[in-house]
């Protein structure tokens, strides 16, 4: 299950970076920009899923408190500030701050 969880996470970050790459040479647009969003945060509802499941079965302490505080306050700023209301600027910024503290709390969880 952990290593489910680890794969599904790079794999996340790799999403993540490809989408804002494409955000920023001006690519997506209309329906590519909303399946991509919508298939990355399907993923990461998965990933949040599994780390739950994997929390509940391994129940680690110490710092890695702060893995699930980290990743649960990305997927909050990933579903608010991500939506297509949200001017391309925003969704970049949410993009980049959500993986700013996804890394750290890859980071967390391996300490």
């Amino acid at each position: 299950m952990i290593a489910l969880h680890s794969i599904i996470g790079l794999i996340l970050i790799v999403f993540m970076l490809w989408i804002v790459f494409q955000h920023l040479r001006g690519g997506t647009a209309g329906m590519d920009s909303k399946r991509n969003r919508m298939a990355f945060i399907g993923l990461l509802d998965l990933q949040v899923l599994l780390g739950l499941i994997t929390y509940i079965i391994h129940h680690p302490g110490g710092w890695f408190l702060f893995h699930p505080l980290l990743m649960l306050t990305a997927v909050v700023i990933l579903h608010i500030y991500t939506k297509d209301t949200r001017t391309k600027r925003t969704q970049v910024q949410a993009y980049v701050w959500a993986g700013v503290l996804m890394i750290a709390g890859m980071i967390m969880g391996l300490v």
